[in-house]
């Protein structure tokens, strides 16, 4: 039969000089700490609902010429045309609009020559030119109420804000039986110039 070797304090001074941070047991069976113990070092805490992201980086929109623009909308239908100064362009055809027996309908025609934080490079500026023309053709009869204005200098309220015009910039008819509406608006700006032109078709309920 084997018998248990105990270690003394001198074999334990030994075993805890080779593994340093072992605990040693003193003279009464406790737990003393090793001297030479070093504390583990404890991670940063991490907030796990705020992720680290990079900063995003700042961005810039810089003034170009597709800003000279004209903008058409029906509200009533919610259609939308454009023509921008660079070429661009979307018409409100083959849209319809639709309007009840005895309605009205609106067309609103808005002009811009830069963007919402994002002026004209050069203040003061040259205002631009604008125009309006339009006319109802019904389905049975010809050409009518005819409508032409233009503006050499309307007022220009700041950057993104649409130029206000001295005429109406707002196309309002009240149709007594369907038929089509032609509509132009033009821009003249020293930087370019855009023309949005359409021919819409107007449904008049039965």
């Amino acid at each position: 039969m084997t018998e248990t070797t105990l270690l003394g304090d001198a074999a334990l001074g030994n075993v805890a000089a080779i593994l340093p941070g072992t605990a040693l047991a003193d003279g009464t069976g406790g737990i003393r700490p090793d001297p030479d113990a070093r504390p583990i070092p404890k991670p940063p805490p991490q907030d796990p609902e705020r992720p680290e992201r990079p900063a995003p980086a700042p961005t810039s929109i810089p003034w170009d010429i597709s800003m000279i623009s004209v903008t058409a909308r029906v509200p009533n239908d919610g259609l939308e045309g454009y023509a921008q100064a660079d070429g661009r362009r979307r018409r409100i055809s083959p849209g319809v609009i639709h309007v009840a027996k005895g309605g009205t309908f609106s067309v609103n025609v808005y002009y811009h020559v830069d963007a919402e934080g994002v002026p004209r490079p050069e203040q003061p500026f040259r205002p631009p030119q604008v125009g309006l023309q339009w006319y109802y053709t019904p389905d049975v009869g010809s050409r009518t109420d005819t409508s032409v204005h233009w503006d050499p200098a309307p007022q220009y309220p700041g950057a993104g804000a649409f130029l206000v015009p001295f005429f109406d910039p707002v196309v309002f008819y009240a149709p007594e039986v369907s038929g089509w509406l032609t509509v132009s608006g033009r821009i003249d700006d020293v930087a370019g110039a855009a023309e949005f032109d359409d021919t819409i078709r107007v449904l008049v309920a039965a």
